[in-house]
């Protein structure tokens, strides 16, 4: 017999945090992942940085370039709150050094906008399956 919390836990989404300055890009995050993920979204990171934590997310997902803080600098301040954290950052910069400048920080995946929403779903699947077996 499966306890009401057992069955809670595992008919819970799993719950990502998207950053992005652009509204639309928010929106579109939501629609693609909203099926199979709680999707909790800001368009200022330095809000997002204030609700990682106590709250707690499986991947997040940023842009790269943001006027109040850049996605390298969000991805640092969030991996000091939780090292194992999935990160992803989204650009349209395709820019050769800021992809290893990303990389370099931490991040597990840069992807270039647009969206292309069946990698941004497997990428998604795949990381989020990565940490659920890390726990």
């Amino acid at each position: 017999m499966i306890s009401e919390f057992n069955y809670n836990s595992m008919t819970q989404k799993q719950r990502i945090l998207a950053v992005d300055d652009n509204r639309v890009n928010l929106i579109l995050l939501k629609e693609m992942l909203s099926e199979h993920y709680e999707v909790v979204s800001f368009s200022d990171p330095v809000k997002a940085l204030q609700h990682f934590f106590p709250e707690t997310f499986d991947l997040v997902i940023s842009d790269f370039m943001m006027p109040e803080m850049h996605g390298i600098e969000l991805l640092e301040k969030i991996r000091q709150i939780d090292s194992n954290v999935p990160f992803i950052i989204s650009s349209a910069n395709n820019d050769e050094e800021n992809i290893r400048a990303a990389y370099q920080a931490g991040v597990d995946k840069y992807l270039l906008k647009p969206l292309n929403i069946a990698t941004l779903n497997n990428t998604v699947k795949r990381f989020i399956k990565i940490k659920k077996n890390c726990i």
